[in-house]
């Protein structure tokens, strides 16, 4: 935006630089941007194998599908570009598929694409087996004539891994964490009351930590937070006339502490490997070493009743 253009000019070049909106547009729009284009027009040419990336963006009521390329440049290594952002009238596998043709036929570069990289999703794969002809993989492999590597999303993978195993628990742990983060959002007598329960226990109050509900190992650091917190929690809940049942229940049970201790750990195991996925220059191959590394680490617990 042009309060970061007029921030970066003042950092890096005039300390007294003053420009109002208007001009900025202008720098950004017929400077910047085409600069921005050239450099990645002769990144296009110059790759052999390039990589199509894409995924759906809610704003509001405007869907919008970003579309990135993955290559190699010589001088720079891997590169990872916005070739193009456009809104959509849905997420079906003929809206995406049109869009995707399109971009690379407008860009050149119907013969270079080597990959497609998305969700695991039925759109985009058709499925775990990817057997479907209705999904975006499929209908761009026929449209392009040629065989794609396809590239789902590995840390979605450990994602739902963790969160199916972790339902076969006898806690909704998720549920739990939700109702105590709800329980002092927003209610200032009740921190203030906690934090009493807190110096008392001698532990040290920090607040309770929400959670982002696409990502369940999101939870882990608020599992850590609950479990700094733990005996100043479970006295003041049970101190409590009224409080929800699910969490007098939860604060009751003699092995609660043990479930979250539990839980705990196993997180940050798959925590840790969803961190290495999620690297900028990461490979495919180096991918699907850490999946395998995981896997390895679980059965080995396994084998020795760990």
């Amino acid at each position: 935006c042009w309060v970061c253009l007029v921030f970066f000019f003042t950092l890096c070049f005039e300390p007294k630089f003053h420009c109002a909106r208007t001009k900025c547009e202008k720098i950004v729009t017929n400077v910047f941007a085409p600069y921005a284009i050239d450099i990645l027009t002769n990144q296009l040419k110059n790759a052999n194998c390039i990589s199509i990336l894409t995924d759906a963006s809610n704003h509001g009521n405007i869907k919008l599908f970003p579309l990135l390329v993955r290559l190699f440049d010589p001088l720079y290594g891997i590169q990872i570009k916005i070739l193009n952002v456009e809104s959509q009238l849905g997420e079906t596998s003929d809206i995406i598929i049109n869009y995707i043709v399109k971009t690379i036929d407008d860009n050149n570069i119907r013969n270079k694409v080597a990959a497609f990289c998305g969700d695991n999703t039925n759109c985009n794969f058709g499925g775990v087996s990817r057997r479907g002809t209705n999904n975006v993989f499929h209908k761009l492999q026929g449209k392009l004539g040629k065989q794609l590597i396809g590239v789902g999303c590995a840390a979605h993978i450990i994602h739902n891994a963790i969160q199916t195993a972790a339902d076969c628990l006898p806690i909704d742990i998720e549920c739990i964490i939700v109702k105590i983060y709800s329980f002092f959002y927003i209610y200032t007598v009740r921190v203030e009351e906690l934090k009493d329960f807190c110096m008392f226990v001698e532990i040290e109050y920090k607040a309770i930590l929400g959670y982002s509900k696409t990502r369940w190992l999101s939870l882990m650091p608020s599992v850590e937070r609950i479990l700094k917190l733990f005996p100043a929690l479970k006295s003041y809940f049970l101190s409590l006339d009224k409080v929800p049942l699910i969490l007098k229940t939860f604060f009751n049970d003699p092995c609660a502490e043990l479930w979250l201790n539990f839980i705990h750990s196993q997180a940050a195991t798959f925590h840790q490997h969803v961190l290495n996925i999620e690297g900028q220059n990461i490979l495919a191959v180096e991918v699907f070493n850490e999946i395998k590394q995981l896997k390895n680490n679980l059965m080995h617990k396994k084998q020795n009743k760990f």
